[in-house]
């Protein structure tokens, strides 16, 4: 991801995540006082910026809720991804769709037909792709090849298998 020019609030709070051990929780408060604003609230976005640089030099947090921001190793933050992430993103193209296929396309103009389209497709696809057994394929073939798979990889490997 590149940042822009990033603000003086969000460099300050960069300056103090990055001095954050290993297993140590920076509190809120700490990080407030760094900000000289709330960064639960007023400059969340600053904070969000700066976990983002953080990650950019291979240091990683989790919430630690109402308290602040532990620092953990790459295989703790990868470990720790929500597991009901995918199954929410899921259900949300799920619900999207519901609604985008109560919508009948030759009644739009072309402008919000076009836009009809490209959603109902996008939705689709993410709907296709975040199945469970879709999921476990990929994980089998992550796994037999011991690396990411390209974008390329994976759509040949659903267009050759007819994976529901």
């Amino acid at each position: 991801m590149k940042i822009g020019e990033p603000s003086a609030t969000t460099l300050a709070l960069v300056d103090e995540l990055l001095g954050v051990d290993l297993n140590a929780i920076v509190s809120y408060a700490q990080l407030s006082r760094v900000a000289g604003r709330n960064v639960q609230h007023e400059v969340r976005g600053n904070l969000a910026t700066a976990r983002a640089m953080a990650e950019e030099e291979g240091i990683f947090f989790l919430v630690v809720t109402n308290e602040g921001l532990r620092r953990v190793a790459q295989e703790e933050w990868i470990q720790k991804t929500p597991p009901n992430t995918i199954e929410r993103q899921r259900r949300m193209s799920l619900r999207r769709l519901r609604g985008l296929n109560a919508i009948k396309p030759e009644s739009l103009a072309a402008e919000p037909r076009n836009a009809h389209a490209m959603y109902t497709t996008l939705h689709s696809t993410l709907k296709s792709f975040l199945h469970p057994k879709r999921l476990q394929s990929i994980e089998t073939e992550v796994t037999k090849e011991g690396r990411m798979l390209s974008l390329a990889e994976t759509m040949a490997m659903f267009a050759a298998k007819k994976v529901k």
